[in-house]
């Protein structure tokens, strides 16, 4: 079992909700837009406007939408090239047998065909040729067996939201705002350029306060808590001892006043 561990950890196989339903899932949404979604936009203004040009251009992006979306769910998923570049097949293939489910089925059929292909990665003197043929026979093959049947759930399931969302629209938007709200909170915590840890409201992370409390129990001086945004600032040299200690409130940013 240990060796199966290090073998994930070494390819960099993470099997988690977060990496496959937040990450893949919002690098998939940023391939939709820079495809389907943009190529959509770029047609309707061609029609509009009697461009045949822009028609033709947004034609080309939106038949490119399954490839993006597979591309763009590699990436997040650390793919290396050999891998990233077969996923276009794969993409296209799921894309297309899929309908009107088709991104269901490419985001689950990417997700298997990346891993497998990350599997295999390097592990052989013959590389460029084993990466692509597994990541693209098991994707396009996934594609066959299950895109169809995925596209036609997918699309059902749409169609009972949407009937939902006309029986009961308070209820349906409170509902989707919730499930929305919760995935948003749910993203991993980021670095600013200070190398701090901070949450994706651009607060400190739980994580990084908790470390500076640690890290400031053991020093000598004095310190306080900063009112504004709860973190840690040593005492200015010019406060006299009967100020030690004290929390003085000012609005971040302002510079400290003498008492």
């Amino acid at each position: 079992m240990s060796n199966v561990k290090d073998f994930l950890k070494r390819k960099d196989i993470v099997i988690t909700p977060q990496r496959y339903l937040i990450e893949a899932l919002g690098a998939m949404a940023q391939g939709l837009f820079a495809s389907l979604l943009i190529g959509t936009i770029i047609k309707t203004l061609g029609q509009q406007t009697s461009l045949d040009v822009l028609v033709d251009l947004g034609g080309y992006a939106t038949a490119m939408s399954g490839p993006a979306m597979a591309c763009a769910i590699g990436w997040a998923l650390h793919c290396p090239p050999l891998v990233l570049f077969s996923l276009i097949t794969v993409g296209y293939s799921a894309n297309a047998l899929g309908g009107a489910g088709g991104p269901l089925a490419v985001l689950i059929i990417a997700i298997v065909a990346s891993e497998l292909g990350k599997a295999v990665s390097k592990e052989t003197r013959v590389d460029i040729l084993v990466t692509p043929l597994v990541t693209i026979f098991s994707g396009v093959g996934l594609s066959m067996l299950i895109a169809a049947p995925i596209g036609a759930a997918a699309s059902q399931v749409g169609t009972l939201i949407m009937w939902a969302t006309e029986q009961a629209p308070l209820v349906m938007g409170i509902l989707v705002s919730v499930i929305v709200r919760r995935a948003g909170s749910d993203r991993p915590c980021r670095r600013c350029r200070r190398g701090r840890l901070l949450r994706p409201d651009d607060r400190l992370c739980r994580d990084e306060l908790q470390g500076e409390r640690r890290g400031r129990s053991g020093q000598s001086g004095p310190w306080h808590q900063h009112a504004a945004d709860g973190q840690h600032r040593q005492e200015p040299p010019y406060l006299d001892r009967a100020h030690t200690g004290q929390c003085h409130h000012r609005p971040a940013g302002h510079l400290p006043v003498p008492l």
